[in-house]
């Protein structure tokens, strides 16, 4: 499982490969950030679950990929999903972002460290 450390001012920031353990880190950092109407109106354990069949869907093959960023103490900070699509008119399949979301505490720590480099 690949992992880079960005070491800047205070905060550590690890980004890696997202395993089925992250799944609550991410699940709270998406009700965290409430954006989301549905999110509002549906039980943690829901959302949990979902995420947890997500997880599962980015492990089953290397077409889909996530990563999370934790900060020092292990807390996931922030999460990120590719997905992979074949376009018949190129060389090889695109692949694009799909999520990317820093947890509201951590963005002015590091936001713009980890789009900036690229990592996620």
């Amino acid at each position: 499982m690949p992992r880079m450390m960005l070491h800047e001012a205070a905060m550590e920031i690890t980004v890696r490969n997202v395993p089925l353990q992250d799944a609550e880190g991410i699940a709270h950092s998406i009700r965290e950030i409430g954006w989301f109407e549905h999110l509002k109106s549906e039980s943690a354990q829901r959302t949990l679950k979902r995420v947890r069949q997500y997880i599962s869907f980015c492990l089953a093959d290397d077409r889909h990929t996530a990563f999370i960023a934790e900060d020092e103490t292990h807390q996931v900070i922030g999460y990120s999903s590719l997905h992979e699509l074949p376009y018949f008119f190129l060389a090889g399949p695109e692949r694009f972002v799909s999520d990317f979301f820093i947890h509201s505490g951590s963005r002015a720590k590091c936001g713009h460290r980890v789009v900036g480099r690229g990592h996620l």
